[in-house]
């Protein structure tokens, strides 16, 4: 457990940190994510325990939610921005990043769906690099590599880093 929130602290914004760096509410957050304008969190924590202390025992339940440090950038857009435009920007980027992996050998020249890629996005499943969407493991693999290249700054090696299939997102 240690070592995940190693991770997570490492390499994520708490909500709370995320909110503090945006100036958003809490409301707000949850209402950018219900119109579509703002990604899931990349990891929710559901945790449940007695915390001991001098003052007594205590039992606690939550959830905590990380998101990728370059999440601001995009809370702050999407605050001001609608859906469509926000979805044409990310639109902008990903074909970019594409194309800059293509020209690497790191992609196939041929684009994914990318309804398919919004939704993945949205769901909080894409890794950030440098304030970019981009879901690598998945661009790698469609390349044909069989091997994943060593962890990197922008993807470090953790313990259980593959994402399950994205969550439902709760109707409004």
């Amino acid at each position: 457990m240690q070592a995940l929130l190693d991770y997570l602290q490492n390499h994520f914004l708490s909500e709370p940190q995320l909110l503090h760096r945006c100036g958003l509410s809490r409301e707000r957050l949850a209402r950018l994510q219900r119109e579509g304008r703002a990604p899931q969190p990349s990891y929710a924590l559901r945790c449940s325990g007695v915390v001991t202390s001098y003052f007594g025992e205590r039992a606690l339940g939550g959830v905590l939610a990380w998101y990728p440090l370059a999440m601001a950038e995009w809370l702050v857009e999407a605050d001001q921005a609608d859906a469509a435009a926000l979805r044409a920007r990310f639109e902008r980027r990903y074909r970019a990043e594409w194309a800059r992996l293509a020209a690497q050998g790191l992609a196939d020249a041929a684009e994914a769906n990318l309804d398919e890629e919004w939704t993945h996005f949205l769901a909080g499943t894409y890794w950030r690099r440098k304030g970019w969407p981009m879901r690598r493991r998945r661009i790698w693999m469609k390349s044909g590599r069989t091997s994943w290249p060593a962890p990197t700054a922008c993807a470090p090696a953790m313990p259980g880093w593959r994402r399950s299939p994205p969550r439902a997102r709760p109707s409004p």
